[in-house]
């Protein structure tokens, strides 16, 4: 498990290594993406679980978002499932942050890259499909897509980039003392997705 770690972390820092390098994004075994897209108004993050399989998929509006939704749906090109949250301008611009209540990870463990372990979020469960969670809150958006993730009980984090320019952190999560709740986190800030040149 040391070693396995260890590889992990050695990873990250090779990755970090060079000017060149900070624009890469790490790449998680099981895992296509996530990716970020913008454009039109619209934030986009998708990817794919290889380990995660359904027959069919849903469609399902974003509680006080009502421009934005999750979808998830077999993916065409493997046996896995396509997660993919998409969440227009105008419903994360204009909230009243009375809306928002904390929430941290999926069974209660504290969120990385958060000083007090918990967001203000709009934070929902897709119980159906293993308790994806989605962040929506007044600084901040993102999910929470469970996969197999064979990195003990830790949790690593790195930044997260669209091109160039940092947007957020994703964190590779291990599972929890029960075994559950492994997966990978992407949050992304929304004063970066706001700059006029990502977000019109």
């Amino acid at each position: 498990m040391k070693v396995l770690l260890g590889a992990l972390i050695l990873c990250f820092s090779q990755l970090a290594g060079s000017e060149e390098s900070l624009a890469r994004n790490i790449t998680i075994p099981g895992v296509n993406g996530p990716v970020v897209t913008v454009e039109n108004g619209q934030v986009l993050l998708s990817m794919v679980a290889k380990n995660i399989s359904f027959d069919g998929g849903a469609r399902i509006s974003i509680p006080k978002y009502p421009n934005s939704y999750v979808e998830i749906s077999p993916d065409l090109e493997s046996t896995g499932t396509i997660f993919a949250m998409n969440v227009a301008k105008e419903d994360f611009t204009n909230r009243n942050p009375g809306d928002f209540t904390p929430a941290k990870l999926p069974g209660g463990r504290p969120i990385p890259g958060v000083i007090n372990g918990s967001l203000p979020a709009v934070a929902f469960n897709l119980s159906n499909f293993h308790d994806v969670t989605v962040y929506i809150g007044p600084k901040v958006l993102g999910f929470f897509i469970p996969a197999h993730l064979n990195i003990g009980s830790n949790i690593v984090t790195y930044k997260y980039y669209m091109g160039n320019k940092r947007v957020g952190n994703i964190s590779v999560v291990g599972p929890d003392r029960q075994g559950k709740n492994s997966g990978v986190l992407l949050l992304l800030t929304k004063a970066s997705l706001s700059d006029s040149a990502l977000l019109q």
